[in-house]
């Protein structure tokens, strides 16, 4: 385990030579923008310059997951982060610590993002692919 952003424990993965082929193969990493890209405005963002790797910045408000069928809280944080990647919508992440794991079951399902690590998913009240924790990433 090694320390991880904002005191989070995580494993940490090392970059291997398939891992650099895959990303040698993004050509748009927040510099340039893709020509169907469309312009913003001042005060907005676009997914198109965001970096890759990631951005992990901490977010400084209340960051809360709730089911509007059960009317139960999923998690809730003072300690968030937002992970902006280029050609993705920002993706909030809770600690551990915050999420009521007794609402969540372990799916089978995983993936291995070539920036990020080894994320798995997980149902949320039965829904499922609903969330995910990268249980090991790069560095």
């Amino acid at each position: 385990m090694a320390a991880g952003t904002a005191g989070w424990l995580v494993t940490t993965l090392a970059v291997t030579a398939e891992i650099e082929a895959a990303r040698s193969k993004w050509h748009y990493r927040g510099q340039l923008r893709p020509k169907f890209a469309e312009p913003t405005a001042d005060d907005e963002e676009s997914v198109w310059d965001f970096p890759r790797p990631p951005r992990i910045d901490s977010v400084h408000v209340v960051l809360r997951v709730t089911d509007s069928e059960e009317n139960l809280t999923v998690a809730e944080t003072h300690r968030g982060l937002r992970v902006c990647e280029t050609a993705g919508a920002p993706t909030y992440y809770f600690p551990p610590q915050d999420v009521d794991a007794t609402r969540l079951q372990r799916e089978a399902d995983w993936s291995l993002c070539e920036w990020k690590g080894h994320a798995i998913s997980y149902a949320v009240f039965g829904h499922p692919s609903q969330a995910w924790c990268y249980e090991s990433v790069f560095p």
